[in-house]
């Protein structure tokens, strides 16, 4: 959900505090109790997660580049010059929240609740309210497919991981990267085979 919000990173920080604020009071009115489960086997499944779903967001970056240069380039460095705007401060608050406020918010309330009555149906909304919350005129359907990808990979490993701790330090690493890499994106990069293949950078 980095650079989502146009203004500044600020604002997506307190919008996702208080997602987490309203999802632990509409988890307590129905009486749900997100499972947290924080154990070092979670915080070693939650980053190995976390970093494999990055690298699947760096090949799709690198992949789109290629095949649609010009589209990606455009979308590239229109999110980087947003980030740069931000301070690290801003970026890490973002990453933060948002491992812990949309992990509380659509795996451990939405998809919770949903999971009771139809397993498909979990699965099925929670891709379509991440696609819906991520949607904007500006925004390329690429990416768009893509956070709801990412968001049906949280469910599957919240749903055999049991884990919403794991599930949010995995948000958090991905957030973190994607932000990282796209504030100091330069307008080139490699990306292992496929910037070696034809002996030029991506």
């Amino acid at each position: 959900m980095l650079a989502r919000i146009k203004s500044s990173l600020e604002y997506q920080t307190i919008f996702l505090a208080a997602a987490a604020l309203i999802s632990f009071l509409i988890c307590r009115s129905v009486h749900l109790i997100p499972q947290l489960r924080v154990s070092l086997f979670a915080a070693e499944s939650g980053v190995l997660a976390g970093i494999g779903w990055t690298a699947i967001t760096f090949l799709f970056y690198g992949a789109g580049k290629r095949l649609r240069p010009a589209a990606f380039s455009a979308l590239l460095r229109q999110r980087s010059a947003e980030l740069k705007e931000q301070s690290p401060f801003a970026l890490f608050g973002a990453a933060l929240t948002a491992g812990i406020g949309e992990e509380l918010l659509f795996r451990g309330c939405v998809f919770g609740l949903l999971l009771r009555q139809s397993f498909w149906l979990a699965f099925a909304v929670n891709a379509a309210l991440t696609g819906a919350a991520y949607f904007r005129r500006s925004s390329a359907i690429p990416v768009v497919l893509l956070r709801m990808s990412e968001a049906t990979f949280y469910g599957i490993f919240y749903f055999f991981n049991k884990s919403l701790f794991a599930v949010g330090l995995a948000h958090f690493i991905v957030e973190a990267g994607e932000g990282i890499f796209l504030r100091t994106w330069q307008g080139r990069f490699r990306l292992g085979f496929m910037g070696r293949a034809r002996g030029r950078p991506l």
